[in-house]
């Protein structure tokens, strides 16, 4: 160790208090947490102090110490712990302590008790990140554990985030951040949900400091969104930070694009022979959009998804080249190769940087300049519009990007820099299904039925998925489940996806023979029309709930069903319409008479957004009313 690095570690120890796990701990006990802390607690953060020194871009040290105290069962996962590591980052040291209700030690948790587990389970990725992981079984309530962490990185591209209220049912007694900065080094940062500034001292090194104190639990609420910061949250950055040999700025987006840019710059170049196919592909086509097609489709084709991410790989795309020899690579190698072969015939594309995700995903803080993606797509951008391109998908037409990462903030990387971008969203004229099915009654009470139907948007992605990606057992697993039929045999099944929709479609049709839907009792007939049941998340009304509720998509289902009477029957009894109308959504069902049928009309819509509290009652009333409407029937009476 050089007397540098034992002066920098040295002065990081000394700001910090000696933790030892050879003795008990009687502050830890049950009984000194604050009563107050505990109402809607699954755990307590009994201390949460992490401390930063930030000695130059290359060279950055982190201490990491907690006890959390964990009261019930539904709080077992904040138990445990996994630290990251890989030649980025690496873990000094890892240790830990557990005690019982009393703060009397009953087990002392050594670096040798972390199992190490690779960072991705996923078959096909490489990388060189790995997880320091300790995953506790201890069920006697309540009991605290300690972990002591701490780590090294050799770069500054990312400070971690400090986030002491790990969720909304975590209280914290006690919790702080103290950064400091070397030389020159100058930190950026901006804080959620904590009311104070952070105190800031000048002496050999400049220090900011934040503190928590007793901060309460809230009561589960479901629906709630997750993609902002709802606790108290600080992020990290500095003005000018590394990335192996590569310098970067966080001033602006556009700075911070240019380092991305110049980190990739150089790797978009294809082989002679790769561009003469490309070439070949787009001979005599003269319609840009139409050589896109053309050429996503052949890289569709030919390429395969694996992630690659040694050393600065998570960020430095594997060249054009690489990719032309192996046939597989990333979402930013990827999104290059395709670049590279629409920069052939002539076609400009930029690579776009996003936090992807389906549920919740982290909204892009766009008043905040730092590290915050996890993906990269491909735009294609036109003088009145834009084409999007996931390029890790072998299923999406061009110009559709899924739920994975439409409607959201992103940074577009240009040889000029960074730009903010928003992808598409899509609404219920995107994600929709159109149904249309004849039924039929059998003398053995059983239901046969034909139906048609077309998915657009998420609906044909998810089902395409599905249908093509499982192995022949899944799917037939997945296809007896499908239709929510009760009980029903498939008589037949076919799909396909459509060609050049102008978003992801599939054509559906099925032939279904369904007992359970039809009951005699006498000379009467009792069935259940609503052969596509509308599934949507029900909950339990709330009077006094604080948080607005997110639904997370927008869809919509349009449904026309046809019942042939049997001969010598009447229609005795048909339920009433049900319409219902909300800023969340639309409702409408209705069963009438047309000769020898009855029809069924059923228009569904769900808009996706973030709603206000008071309107989660309606919401809880709507999904009610869709459930009850769910099972109402229809009378059929047989003539004497």
């Amino acid at each position: 160790m050089t007397m540098n690095l034992f002066l920098r570690l040295a002065s990081v120890f000394l700001l910090c208090p000696v933790f030892s796990f050879a003795q008990d701990n009687p502050d830890y006990a049950y009984k000194n947490i604050p009563p107050e802390l505990l109402a809607h607690a699954n755990t307590v953060m009994r201390t949460y102090e992490e401390r930063i020194d930030i000695v130059s871009p290359e060279e950055v040290y982190i201490k990491e110490h907690y006890a959390i105290t964990v009261l019930n069962e539904n709080g077992n996962s904040d138990a445990n712990h996994a630290e990251y590591c890989s030649s980025l980052n690496s873990i000094e040291s890892i240790s830990g302590c557990l005690y019982d209700a009393n703060g009397v030690k009953v087990k002392k948790i050594k670096q040798s008790d972390f199992v190490e587990l690779p960072a991705s389970m996923r078959a096909g990725e490489f990388s060189d990140a790995k997880f320091k992981a300790y995953h506790l079984s201890y069920g006697q309530y309540p009991y605290t554990i300690e972990y002591t962490i701490e780590t090294k990185q050799n770069h500054s591209f990312h400070i971690p985030q400090w986030m002491p209220q790990v969720n909304k049912q975590c209280a914290v007694e006690s919790a702080l951040l103290l950064v400091t900065t070397q030389g020159s080094m100058n930190l950026k940062y901006k804080s959620f949900n904590i009311d104070s500034e952070p105190v800031i001292s000048q002496a050999a090194e400049k220090r900011y400091k934040w503190t928590l104190k007793n901060v309460r639990a809230e009561k589960k609420e479901p629906m709630r969104f997750t993609g902002v910061y709802t606790t108290p949250v600080v992020l990290l950055a500095v003005d000018d930070f590394m990335l192996g040999n590569f310098k970067g700025s966080t001033n602006s987006w556009k700075d911070f694009g240019a380092f991305v840019f110049h980190l990739n710059e150089g790797r978009d170049k294809l082989p002679p022979e790769v561009k003469n196919k490309v070439q070949q592909l787009v001979a005599g086509i003269s319609d840009d959009r139409e050589k896109i097609r053309i050429l996503y489709a052949y890289m569709q084709t030919i390429m395969r998804y694996v992630s690659v991410t040694y050393g600065i790989g998570g960020w430095q795309t594997l060249d054009a080249e690489f990719l032309s020899k192996n046939q597989y690579g990333d979402c930013k190698a990827l999104s290059n190769y395709m670049m590279a072969m629409l920069s052939e015939v002539g076609i400009r594309s930029y690579p776009v940087l996003i936090t992807a995700g389906s549920e919740n995903p982290r909204v892009l803080n766009t008043g905040f300049v730092c590290s915050q993606f996890n993906h990269c797509i491909l735009c294609v951008p036109f003088a009145k519009d834009t084409t999007w391109l996931e390029c890790t998908s072998s299923d999406l037409p061009p110009n559709y990007l899924s739920d994975f990462t439409q409607d959201r903030d992103a940074l577009m990387i240009t040889p000029a820099g960074g730009f903010l971008v928003h992808t598409p969203r899509y609404d219920t004229s995107v994600n929709l299904v159109v149904r249309h099915a004849n039924i039929s009654c059998n003398d053995d009470g059983s239901l046969s039925i034909r139906m048609s139907s077309t998915y657009t948007g998420e609906g044909a992605s998810h089902l395409y998925g599905q249908l093509k990606h499982e192995n022949d057992h899944d799917r037939e697993e997945f296809l007896r489940s499908k239709f929510r039929l009760g009980s029903y045999s498939l008589v037949d099944y076919k799909y396909e996806q459509i060609e050049r929709a102008p978003v992801m479609c599939l054509q559906e049709n099925a032939t279904l023979r369904a007992t359970g839907l039809l009951t005699k009792t006498g000379n009467r007939s009792f069935i259940t029309l609503n052969i596509a049941p509308i599934s949507i998340a029900g909950h339990v009304e709330d009077e006094d709930r604080k948080d607005p509720f997110h639904i997370p998509e927008s869809n919509a289902a349009t449904d026309t069903f046809e019942l042939t009477l049997p001969a010598n029957t009447d229609v005795e009894f048909i339920p009433q319409p049900v319409a219902a109308r909300y800023p969340f959504g639309s409702y409408f069902y209705s069963i009438a008479p047309n000769g020898n049928k009855l029809i069924v009309i059923c228009k569904f819509t769900i808009n996706g957004g973030t709603y206000p509290a008071e309107q989660y009652n309606n919401y809880v009333k709507f999904a009610g009313l869709i459930e009850n409407n769910t099972h109402k029937k229809v009378v059929l009476k047989a003539r004497s």
